[in-house]
Parts: C-alpha cells; sequence; structure tokens
C-alpha cells in the first residue's frame, strides 16, 4: 500500500501544521522550517505558492499520495453543491479517517494500519480497505481478536472526551456508528478546501 514513509515531524514543520502528537509538541517549542536556514525564511509567498501548500496540508493530513487526492478532488468537483465540502466530507469518511475520529488509534497512520490488517468490521463484515467510504448508519467495530489491545486502549483513553456531532460512540466495545454526512462546521480541520479547488481548477 502506498503511502508517505519518511520524517513526520519534519514534514509537519514544512507544512505549518501538526501531523502527530509528537509534531504538535516539537512545534510548541520549533515553530521555523526545518533546515540550516529555516528560522530565517521570510521570502513572501506567491499565490501559487499559497494554494500548492494549502493543497500539500490536505494531501498529508489525510495520508494520501498525489494521484488519489486528484481523484478526491475531481470527483467533488463532479457531484452537485458545493466542490470543497464535497472534498472534505469524502476525506473525512473515509474509514481509516473514521477509526481515527472515533479516538481507537492516535494517527490516522495508525487507523490505515489496523484498517488493512483486517481488524474492523463494517456492519458485521470485515473490510481492509482504507479508501472505503463509510455511509450514514453503518456500524463500525474492532474485532474481537484486538478488543484488548493495549495500543488501542490507550488511544481510546486519551480521546474519552472527544465527540463529534456526526459520530455516536460506544468506546467500552469500541465501536460507533456514522450518524450522518458531516457538515463543514463540525469537520476538525483548520484547511482551506476552497484554495484546493481552485490550486485544481487552473
Amino acid at each position: 500500500m502506498a503511502r508517505y514513509r519518511g520524517p513526520v515531524v519534519k514534514k509537519s514543520r514544512r507544512l505549518g501544521i501538526p501531523l502527530s502528537d509528537k509534531a504538535a509538541r516539537i512545534m510548541e517549542k520549533r515553530t521555523n522550517p526545518p533546515g540550516q536556514h529555516g528560522g530565517r525564511m521570510s521570502r513572501k509567498m506567491s499565490d501559487y505558492g499559497k494554494h500548492l501548500l494549502e493543497k500539500q496540508r490536505f494531501r498529508y493530513t489525510y495520508g494520501l499520495l498525489e494521484k488519489q487526492f486528484r481523484n478526491y478532488v475531481r470527483k467533488a468537483m463532479s457531484r452537485s453543491g458545493v466542490a470543497g465540502e464535497n472534498l472534505l466530507q469524502m476525506l473525512e469518511t473515509r474509514l481509516d479517517n473514521m477509526v481515527y475520529r472515533a479516538g481507537f488509534t492516535n494517527t490516522i497512520r495508525e487507523a490505515r494500519q489496523i484498517v488493512t490488517h483486517k481488524h474492523i468490521m463494517v456492519d458485521g463484515k470485515v473490510v481492509n480497505v482504507p479508501s472505503f467510504l463509510v455511509k450514514p448508519g453503518m456500524k463500525i467495530q474492532i474485532n474481537k481478536k484486538m478488543q484488548k489491545n493495549a495500543q488501542i486502549r490507550e488511544a481510546v483513553g486519551k480521546t474519552a472526551n472527544k465527540t463529534y456531532p456526526y459520530l455516536e460512540i460506544s468506546r467500552p466495545d469500541l465501536r460507533f456508528t456514522l450518524v450522518s454526512i458531516p457538515i463543514r462546521e463540525n469537520i476538525p480541520v483548520e484547511l482551506n478546501e476552497n484554495m484546493v479547488i481552485e490550486y485544481y481548477s487552473k
């Protein structure tokens, strides 16, 4: 399965957004971009550069390669409604992201791993495709084999107070249901989806 395997903290500092808890902690102290001259980089960014940066932020936030992400953008633009919100809704309802949002893993990377290792069940059936789009009413659960997994239970403990209007989560038995397609104001990402649509529209 193709995915980014490079240093997460360095990439986070380059993009200006934390892609992991470790990156968030380090970025509190080191706010400048990585590299010898990172602290002195003050060159004004062009409009193209800003759009490109936002596109990269989206890609790495959801852990997608360029071709995958471009396909999502094309689908979002072909659907009725606001293209930017369409894009966010598709990315947010990917199975790996849903498992992460439910608090069963610390990162989307970890969520993708337990999905591909066949530890996730959707409506009682094993699904090992991270890009599987979850639909309202679907019930997702960690299988019995992983119910007592220490890493998963630790992640659940850290996110016990997190709630989302579009998810109904039962943390004791590691199960959740997508109640509805999330609307923009409820999607917890500080990204500009309209800039991404503009980038691919040029």
